[in-house]
């Protein structure tokens, strides 16, 4: 943030942290939003695609959902594409130096409006690690 960046997965271990992640997911006891957004954030940080990377996640996020049965569509990610991008890097950036810690809280509105129909406002400002309310 800042022209600081997130700590993505090395290349090389791409695949076995995606198996990790996966497995982790198929042994999952309860499916809860911070359960979702925690697994959609680690897919985004490993960074698996080359090109697109959180445009196939939202992709994969979709049909992760449809497979839990919501019924979702690529609007709320197609209209709030910059903040779901945002979300993402919040929620794995950090910065022990600044007190910066990983904030997971956008990630959680997003996923709100998505699955339960919330209508929280998705505003870019409050993702900025120095913006004040």
């Amino acid at each position: 943030m800042d022209s600081d960046t997130v700590q993505y997965a090395h290349f090389e271990n791409i695949e076995d942290e995606i198996a990790l992640i996966l497995n982790k997911e198929e042994q999952a006891k309860e499916i809860k939003i911070n359960h979702i957004t925690d697994f959609i954030s680690k897919i985004w940080q490993i960074h698996p695609f080359l090109e697109g990377n959180t445009r196939t996640v939202a992709i994969f996020a979709i049909q992760y959902l449809r497979n839990l049965g919501y019924k979702v569509d690529n609007s709320p990610f197609e209209n709030n594409a910059k903040f779901f991008r945002n979300a993402l890097v919040r929620s794995n950036y950090r910065n022990a130096v600044l007190n910066i810690s990983k904030e997971n809280k956008f990630l959680i509105k997003f996923f709100e409006n998505i699955m339960h129909g919330k209508n929280h406002k998705l505003q870019n400002r409050e993702l900025h690690i120095h913006w004040k309310e």
